[in-house]
């Protein structure tokens, strides 16, 4: 129940996520580098969209180190992605 008239409205909320500097440079560490300790601290410290943006380093830059650290990681974001 409703105290007062009520009106529905629909409204379109955009959101965008900026890829910072930062972040650009752990995925070229974690694209570069063979030592697993260290792909995986850049992993993690990419943040919750992690995914979303090694899916999209793995579009743009698919190096044998980044291959290699997405299949011994089970990331599945191959089949959607490609």
């Amino acid at each position: 129940k409703l105290s007062v008239a009520a009106k529905t409205v629909r409204a379109m909320v955009g959101r965008i996520e900026i890829v910072t500097p930062q972040q650009r440079a752990l995925l070229e560490q974690l694209s570069m580098s063979d030592d697993r300790g260290e792909q995986m601290k850049a992993y993690r410290e990419l943040g919750r969209f992690r995914e979303v943006l090694l899916a999209d380093e793995y579009r743009r830059r698919r190096t044998g180190a980044l291959m290699k650290f997405v299949k011994e990681n089970n990331i599945d974001f191959l089949n959607s992605r490609e």
